[in-house]
């Protein structure tokens, strides 16, 4: 079977019959915004923060793609796929990791039609299309996070996400949904509803889907590296990093930290992630000050043999509490071979 791209690129599309204006200033506005990564105004603790992957303008069209089992619908995706969100290159798909829904829900203030989604290794990642009633409708700050239940329990409100304008009437909606402690060859409920679309309760509704998946395609190609490396600071902090995980979608380094008290954290804990040509990986996701850390970043290639990893400690306060502490704990650096 041909990859998407393949398909996509063999599509005879007539750009004369497409209107490309300059970009209106709420489009510039909104791309100005996401380059600023000001993400996910959903109200999460201020302790989860996520780096999304902005995506460029796209022409929407139609194209038959055959079905595959736990793979793509028969019917178009509207919109970018999920490869575009993880900022991936068109030799790298996703298509069988994902599950595509395909299903359209309607209210009177318009419909959401849930494209696809994938079970990663510690989050859940959604790709939808909302297409409201009217265009006089406020629409300047979306909310691209739906509720989600796997197995009849609400998943964390925890995550990151992006919105995307396509045209004057169609936004596609990205959100990465934390989950954690799940077994991923094993089937899953899933429910996914969206209630309040727009900012500030301007859009609601109730768009609902429910479906089975697994991540039991993801989780065979995927490498767990255990590191359970210990250290304190001088506070008192003790930091445990548990593993590496590696999957065919990200990079997920583990880790626990514990404060002194149970309650307040003096530092934060980070890393930074080298390889051994010294190319230093940014992270997509992180998720600190806590006992279930961790730090997200790109798939690693087949060029890359070791890893050094070095942790830093950043001030652990809010507000005016907050300095401008940055200290790299070289004493702690570790490698970790992944071949």
């Amino acid at each position: 079977m041909k990859d998407v791209y393949q398909l996509l690129n063999e599509v005879d599309v007539d750009l004369e019959e497409y209107d490309i204006p300059e970009l209106t200033g709420f489009e510039k506005k909104k791309m100005k915004k996401r380059m600023k990564k000001k993400l996910h105004k959903r109200p999460i603790t201020s302790r989860s923060t996520f780096v999304a992957i902005t995506a460029a303008a796209f022409i929407l069209f139609s194209v038959g793609i055959g079905t595959q089992s736990n793979a793509w619908a028969n019917m178009p995706i509207l919109g970018p796929l999920l490869e575009h969100y993880l900022g991936t290159d068109e030799d790298n798909t996703f298509e069988s990791y994902k599950t595509v829904v395909g299903h359209t829900a309607k209210s009177d203030q318009g419909n959401i039609t849930l494209n696809e989604v994938m079970i990663d290794e510690g989050r859940l990642l959604i790709n939808s299309s909302f297409q409201p009633r009217s265009d006089s409708q406020q629409l300047d700050e979306l909310n691209p996070f739906p509720t989600v239940w796997i197995n009849g329990q609400e998943v964390s409100a925890n995550g990151g996400g992006d919105v995307v304008q396509l045209n004057d009437s169609t936004f596609a909606l990205f959100s990465s949904m934390d989950i954690q402690g799940l077994d991923l060859s094993q089937a899953m409920e899933i429910k996914i509803a969206y209630g309040d679309v727009g900012r500030d309760s301007l859009i609601k509704g109730d768009w609902t889907f429910e479906f089975m998946a697994s991540g039991e395609a993801l989780l065979a190609e995927s490498k767990i590296i255990p590191i359970n490396r210990e250290f304190t600071l001088a506070n008192g902090q003790r930091v445990e990093v548990a593993e590496l995980i590696m999957s065919p979608v990200s990079s997920t380094l583990r880790y626990h930290i514990y404060s002194t008290n149970g309650l307040e954290y003096e530092f934060d804990v980070r890393f930074r992630v080298e390889d051994e040509n010294g190319k230093i990986y940014e992270p997509t996701a992180e998720n600190t000050l806590t006992e279930d850390a961790y730090f997200r970043f790109e798939v690693l290639t087949e060029e890359v043999s070791s890893l050094k990893i070095t942790p830093f400690i950043i001030s652990g306060k809010e507000g005016e509490e907050k300095t401008d502490l940055h200290n790299l704990l070289e004493e702690e650096a570790f490698e970790v071979n992944l071949r």
